[in-house]
């Protein structure tokens, strides 16, 4: 939706004050940002516009207006301004690597324990995983008459499992049939190839035994993209008490970020060099006062892994960002350099 430049200079105001504040923003304030160049009375006019566009929201309780979810992606796509880290702050954040120890898991631990110190929010990294891993073998295993284990042996050499369960009491030659068609159509495949086409695809081939094995071709997704997203550390989960929004939903949404399937299935979202997902975005009732920061990182033999940041929806994007970005590349830089050792 286009804007006129004056209603965006009014919505990025309006924005980089709450960002500061946490507090709804008025037109007094707005004007004052904008070195009164527009009166508050227009001002005011012009958030009411706003408002009724989606842009910003009036809580119940004050005269001011607090950003909406589409103000917010409005911002982050339009009208924020990404500055350059100053010497200073790539001296600082590359000290911080001074000394690292060795063991690539450790320095990714301990560089979302710095991130979350500098950022104020939860940091998340991932360990490094190959450019291409394949599924060596799959199997499944019978634990009760409706519960199953999902074994997946991965390139690596990790083994992932998964407790499946049917509504179906599956007949012995009926999990036998699965078994070897796991077997046969998943064995050697890079788990890239495993998506939504590609398992609907499966269950066409299982013909009158897809529903019941519907669970299974599921599981195997899951476990892909878990594997595909390295194991996972969680970092300044207390950084969030300090945030008045999240008052009332704190408890369920520290919970959802210690369920570290859960927390595989969002990052396996934020897809690229860079992802920044707002609020309901993020397709999780516990995140909808959050917003997601990622940026994907890559050492000299083509292994990857992800490092972001978990903050409320006023996160300060200007300034995290750049930071977030540059400590992405000093990462792979710096994991590079140990794979080298």
């Amino acid at each position: 939706m286009e804007l006129s430049e004056r209603r965006m200079k009014i919505l990025s105001a309006v924005i980089r004050t709450y960002i500061r504040t946490g507090e709804p923003v008025g037109s007094k304030a707005v004007s004052e940002l904008l070195e009164n160049q527009v009166s508050s009375a227009t001002i005011r006019n012009e958030m009411a516009v706003l408002v009724e566009l989606g842009f910003l929201e009036q809580p119940h309780t004050s005269a001011g207006r607090v950003p909406s979810h589409i103000g917010y992606r409005m911002y982050v796509d339009r009208l924020m301004h990404l500055a350059p880290l100053s010497e200073g702050e790539k001296n600082l954040i590359d000290s911080y690597f001074n000394g690292h120890s060795p063991d690539p898991e450790q320095l990714i631990e301990e560089t979302g324990r710095v991130l979350a110190g500098m950022t104020g929010c939860v940091a998340l990294s991932t360990t490094l995983t190959a450019h291409t891993m394949r599924i060596e073998t799959v199997d499944v295993l019978r634990l009760s008459r409706h519960n199953y284990l999902l074994a997946m042996v991965v390139s690596t050499g990790a083994t992932k499992t998964k407790v499946c369960r049917s509504e179906f009491d599956i007949p012995r030659e009926a999990v036998v049939y699965l078994r070897n068609f796991l077997f046969e159509q998943f064995r050697g495949r890079e788990m890239e190839e495993v998506n939504a086409a590609f398992l609907q695809g499966m269950a066409i081939r299982l013909g009158e035994h897809s529903l019941m094995f519907t669970p299974f071709l599921l599981g195997i997704y899951e476990l892909c993209r878990q594997a595909l997203g390295g194991d996972i550390f969680l970092e300044g989960e207390t950084n969030l008490f300090s945030y008045s929004e999240f008052a009332e939903s704190l408890g369920e949404l520290l919970r959802f970020l210690d369920d570290r399937e859960k927390m595989a299935e969002l990052l396996a979202n934020a897809s690229g060099q860079l992802s920044v997902l707002i609020g309901r975005e993020i397709k999780e009732e516990e995140m909808a006062d959050s917003a997601m920061i990622v940026a994907g990182y890559e050492t000299a033999r083509s292994r990857r892994g992800r490092i972001g940041v978990i903050g409320p929806k006023r996160i300060d994007y200007e300034r995290v960002i750049p930071q977030l970005q540059y400590f992405a590349q000093t990462l792979g830089r710096y994991l590079s350099e140990v794979e080298e050792d």
